[in-house]
């Protein structure tokens, strides 16, 4: 498995995750408007740290896009309360 990681807030503690993971090719041609659109429509988050992940086997490649965000509040961004996983798959089973 290859990734890459880049962290954009270190001093702020994530709530959340959001997967998006692709097997098939035009799933994964798609993948970063997904991730696009996504963000677009959660202004409310503030992205702490961002990894990209590609991995594969004899038959498939997967690319995941995980972003770890936390609500753009500064009372709640330092708290280190319940976290939340939302996955946006479009994976084969």
């Amino acid at each position: 498995m290859n990734t890459g990681r880049v962290v954009f807030a270190p001093a702020v503690q994530w709530s959340g995750v959001k997967v998006f993971t692709a097997t098939k090719v035009s799933a994964r041609l798609l993948l970063g408007e997904r991730f696009t659109t996504w963000l677009h429509e959660h202004p409310e988050f503030l992205i702490t740290e961002i990894a990209v992940s590609q991995s594969s086997d004899s038959r498939f490649h997967c690319v995941t896009i995980t972003a770890f965000y936390s609500p753009r509040t500064s009372s709640s961004a330092s708290t280190t309360g319940s976290r939340t996983a939302l996955e946006d798959r479009d994976c084969d089973e």
